[in-house]
């Protein structure tokens, strides 16, 4: 858990950054969250929401199950060490809750490259998780019909709700399901922070079982949210 006065992206604000290659930097991201190496992303405090009310910084809630809470961190590590969050995108003309990612800003710093991007979506109908990154090198070669295509439009594109669909069908990117058995998600901005930054809660819930019904899980995560574009 960390303690209040600590963010976690300060420790990592002045080192130095490897090249990235393609899709390789995601592939290994996605790689290191799915075998649980990351740290554990609990309440994430930084003083920007100590003067919150206290509803605002909601406990977490911890899941009954241990590979649920297992689940529910690594989730939470792979959003909170991301850039930035670029868009929230609710149930409304999609069946998906997804969000659109910034992983990190290595190859061309300031811009938003496809081997950086990721969506993570949740299918209420399939009830999984999943992770939409560009493919890895040797994935693509074995395809060679699904090399990297440029980037969709402009970086606009991203607050729109179709940007999600276009970049889950191009043939270089791949889904990898981070969880399973998710009856709901649900992402809320519960504080402000300064400069663009805001306090998440991501709530899980899983599918009951015929002996202990449903199990929740909750975490809170710092991060830096892209402002919606005026219309």
């Amino acid at each position: 858990m960390s303690h209040a006065g600590h963010n976690p992206n300060e420790g990592r604000r002045g080192a130095p950054r490897r090249p990235s290659r393609g899709g390789a930097t995601v592939g290994l991201l996605v790689t290191i969250s799915l075998i649980g190496a990351l740290a554990a992303t609990a309440v994430i405090v930084t003083p920007a929401y100590l003067h919150a009310s206290s509803s605002a910084r909601p406990e977490p809630v911890i899941a009954r199950l241990p590979a649920h809470q297992q689940m529910i961190e690594t989730l939470g590590s792979l959003v909170s060490r991301s850039k930035e969050v670029l868009a929230v995108h609710r149930r409304e003309a999609s069946p998906y809750l997804e969000l659109v990612v910034w992983l990190e800003d290595g190859a061309n710093p300031g811009r938003i490259d496809p081997a950086e991007a990721a969506v993570i979506t949740h299918s209420e109908v399939l009830r999984t998780i999943s992770f939409f990154g560009l493919k890895e090198a040797d994935e693509a070669d074995e395809a060679p019909e699904s090399k990297a295509v440029g980037w969709i439009g402009e970086e606009s594109d991203i607050g729109s709700a179709s940007f999600c669909a276009a970049w889950r069908s191009r043939p270089d990117v791949r889904q990898r399901v981070l969880g399973s058995s998710v009856a709901t998600m649900e992402v809320q901005r519960v504080a402000e922070g300064g400069d663009g930054r805001a306090l998440l809660r991501i709530s899980l819930t899983w599918a009951p079982d015929l002996v202990d019904g449903p199990d929740e899980a909750s975490v809170l995560v710092d991060v830096l949210m892209r402002p919606k574009k005026e219309a």
